[in-house]
């Protein structure tokens, strides 16, 4: 390939890169939000106590999800999730209720519920959300007085827009090498044509 050449292709290269951000910022858009409060638990139990909790999920789409929790981790097995699916109108909210199960032995474990917001149309995205727990076991008879159980009420924002600030970063910093190595080569190209020139002139005379 020609230098001249190059130097007109790197203006397509860059037109198509703006043209899949296009394309990913549509789709982005389609794709579904979601919102969950209770983003992290720290629960303190006796060995053999039960404790009922709840995940406030929030649905801030115009369309109707289907919602589903499920738990993962070391604590899959001692979380009991009673509204496991459902379904959230527009703009609706839930207190999704579960069971936290002190039946594992005295120590720290760290476990989540996941929680996925699924559109009703099948052509649609869906986006997943996890309310992280820690759980503190203690042996019986020795909860500390002060010991309080804390549930962190901030609340997480999932949106494709995150996904398409992301994307955009990555596709300006890969524009400014192209350009930047354009721009080298162009010099290069000036510095050996000039020194072919100076070349030929001297062979000349």
């Amino acid at each position: 390939m020609e230098k001249n050449t190059y130097y007109k292709v790197i203006p397509g290269l860059l037109f198509l890169l703006l043209l899949f951000s296009f394309i990913l910022s549509i789709s982005s858009v389609m794709a579904v939000t979601g919102k969950i409060g209770n983003a992290r638990m720290i629960l303190n139990l006796e060995e053999g106590d039960s404790l009922d909790r709840s995940i406030q999920v929030i649905n801030d789409n115009n369309v109707s999800i289907n919602i589903s929790l499920v738990a993962e981790g070391v604590l899959k097995e001692s979380l009991e999730v009673e509204d496991s699916e459902f379904i959230l109108g527009p703009n609706e909210e839930k207190k999704a209720k579960f069971t936290v199960n002190a039946d594992l032995e005295p120590g720290q474990y760290e476990g989540k519920i996941r929680v996925t917001f699924n559109p009703l149309e099948a052509n649609e995205s869906g986006v997943g959300l996890a309310s992280n727990i820690i759980l503190n076991v203690y042996e019986k008879g020795s909860l500390p007085d002060n010991s309080n159980t804390r549930v962190g009420e901030n609340k997480i924002l999932s949106s494709p827009i995150f996904l398409l600030v992301i994307s955009t970063i990555i596709l300006l910093a890969i524009a400014v090498v192209l350009v930047y190595i354009s721009g080298k080569r162009k010099k290069e190209s000036e510095k050996e044509s000039v020194l072919i020139k100076h070349s030929y002139n001297g062979t000349k005379k």
